[in-house]
Parts: structure tokens; sequence; C-alpha cells
């Protein structure tokens, strides 16, 4: 028996679903047969996926001619007038794929253009009766208001259209109560003609910015230098000293108003000794501060009870009232802690900081 050519492929080795680990030595030229599932095109496959093939064929472009080719490779025109016609390679059944689906969506934007160009051939025939229908719901809609409001409809309401043309001419409508535009339409056109003075503002009472401010914070003490002065300062008495000095020295003359007992002659200059040139300045500056201060605050309480006593109608003043009463309460506790500091400087007080009533 003559010896068959040997093909380049000297074997190849099946282990799949239809044949397990059974291995086949092909010649050059092949036959292989058999009704459907007995493994054809699993051999096919093997070859095509360069599996189980001795030698190594990864290096190679290997082709086979099967069903997964012509599949992938080979189209039938399906129009029934070209039978017959083929289309040959992957790549070019790809693209007539594409083209035939572009088509089909090319005539579906064909479809809704013609449908949208009918829709709007037919809108332009109907621009007439959608305004009227439109004016005649805005008229119907504004039916109570208008007759309600009929001085302010004045050139307005005229017609249906006329009065559309003036609503659209609004660019930021703004949502309104029908009860809350009723008493806005009584205070425009009632028949009270007087004429209400505004509410006045006040300016921010900014205590932090009077000269002087910074010393309620600060202890006022002289520094003078005199055994006096020096036993003054070391019992703590300064403020009580002067305080009294100044309370009774008027009227008790020569003598002590807490003991009764007689002063010595240089009293007097004793007490001047105690008093530095810086003590008396801040002092000064305490006073200058309490009068800016005081200045300042009855302005604005004026001011503001001026505004409280409004007689505009419907305006409803009550929690600016009780604003006021707390503004007004607070700048007296303010004065009172100014006045406490005056007294006795040494001590350090601080006041409420009253810019957020003032402006509410």
């Amino acid at each position: 028996m003559e010896e068959k050519m040997e093909s380049g492929i000297t074997s190849i080795t099946i282990d799949d679903r239809t044949y397990h680990n059974v291995t086949i030595k092909p010649t050059l030229i092949n036959f292989f047969y058999g009704k459907n599932g007995a493994g054809k095109s699993t051999i096919a496959e093997f070859i095509r996926e360069k599996k189980g093939i001795s030698p190594d064929v990864s290096g190679y472009d290997v082709l086979v001619y099967d069903r997964e080719f012509i599949r992938r490779n080979i189209k039938e025109d399906d129009d029934p007038e070209m039978p017959g016609v083929f289309s040959v390679s992957e790549g070019n059944i790809e693209k007539e794929a594409e083209i035939k689906k572009k088509e089909e969506e090319l005539a579906k934007l064909g479809d809704s253009y013609k449908a949208a160009s009918a829709g709007l051939e037919e809108a332009k025939k109907r621009p007439a009766e959608i305004r009227s229908a439109f004016d005649e719901t805005c008229w119907g809609i504004t039916g109570d208001l208008r007759k309600s409001m009929t001085q302010a409809m004045r050139k307005k309401s005229r017609d249906k259209a006329g009065f559309v043309d003036e609503l659209m001419k609004e660019k930021s409508p703004a949502e309104g109560k029908p009860d809350e535009l009723k008493e806005l339409y009584d205070t425009a056109f009632g028949s009270d003609d007087t004429i209400y003075p505004l509410l006045k503002p006040v300016a921010l009472i900014k205590a932090e910015d009077m000269d002087g401010y910074d010393l309620l914070g600060t202890e006022v003490m002289s520094s003078a230098d005199n055994p006096f002065a020096e036993f003054i300062r070391t019992v703590g008495s300064m403020d009580w000293m002067l305080q009294g000095h100044d309370s009774f020295a008027h009227a008790a003359g020569d003598r002590c108003p807490y003991c009764s007992g007689r002063l010595p002659d240089d009293f007097e200059a004793k007490v001047a000794s105690c008093l530095d040139k810086q003590y008396e300045d801040r002092k000064k500056k305490l006073l200058s501060f309490r009068a800016a201060y005081v200045s300042a605050v009855e302005s604005a309480i004026s001011t503001l009870r001026a505004n409280a006593g409004s007689s505009f109608p419907k305006l409803d003043l009550t929690e600016y009232q009780g604003k006021l009463d707390t503004l007004a309460a607070t700048i007296e506790l303010n004065r009172k802690t100014i006045d406490d500091k005056i007294v006795a400087p040494a001590s350090k007080v601080e006041i409420e900081n009253v810019d957020a009533f003032s402006q509410t």
C-alpha cells in the first residue's frame, strides 16, 4: 500500500463534548464524514482555534472553510428580485447590516418628519383659534378679580385680547392670594387720601466705635506717687473715698461725713494729691462716652417710638412695639452700667450690644 502524503499537521488531539482525548493523525488530504452530531464541526473548530495541534501552529494563520466561516463571510441577498446574489467577507456583511440599520432609521426619521410637518401645517392654520381659546380661558378665571377691582382694570380689560396682552407684558409675575390682592387694591384705591409718612430708619448704635468705650473694661486707677495715695490704693478705697468726697464734702464742712471727726487742714490737698492727670483724663473720657452714648440711643429710641405711633391703616406693629420695648429696657440697663462705672472707675463693666435691636 502506497504511503499517504504527509501533512504539515501531524496530529490533532481532541478532548471535547464529542471526543474525549482522541488523537487524529491527518494526511495531506483528509475526508471526514458522518451524520449530524458525529463531530465534524468539532474537528474544524479545533483546527480553527489551533487547539490540540502538533506541531504548534500558533505562529500561522489557519483558515477553515466551515459553517462558521460561511455564517460570518458569505451572505445571500434576501431581496426576492435578486436571487443568487451573495456578499463575501465578514467586513462586507457587517457594513451591509449597518447600512440596512441606517436605512431603517432614516425611513423612521422620514416618517417622523412627515408627521411633524403635517402637524406644523395644521398648527399654522390654527393660531387664531388657539389665541382665542387662550383669551377665553384667561378671561374666565380672572372674572371675580376683575369685577372686584374695577379701578385697577381701567383701560386693561375693555376686551379679552387687550386684557391678555396686558398680562403677557408682565415678565416677572408673582403669585399672590386673592384676599391679599384685594387688600392692596382697597389701600391703593380707597377713599382715604391721607398721605402717611414713611417709617424712618435709624443708624446703627455702635458703642464700640465711640471714644472711651475701651475704658469700660479697664481699671481706671490713680498712679499718684505719695504716701496718702499709696495708702488709699493699698486698702482699695479710692472709689469709696472719692464718691464720699464728691457727695458730702460740700455739706460736711471740715468734718468727716462718715465718723464726724474733724478733718486735717490739708485734707483737700491730700485728696487732690491722689488724682494724677491720667486718672482725671480717663474720668473725663468716660463722661464724654456716656454723653455720646446717651445722645445716640435717645435719638434712636425717639425715632423708633415715632414710627410705632404711625396711623397707617392695616399696619400691625405689635411685634415692632415688643422689640422696641426690649430695646428701651436694654438701653436703660446699659445706661445704669455706665453710671456705675463712672462712680467706681476701678471696676470693669460690659454693656449689651443693641445693634440688632435697632435694625429689626
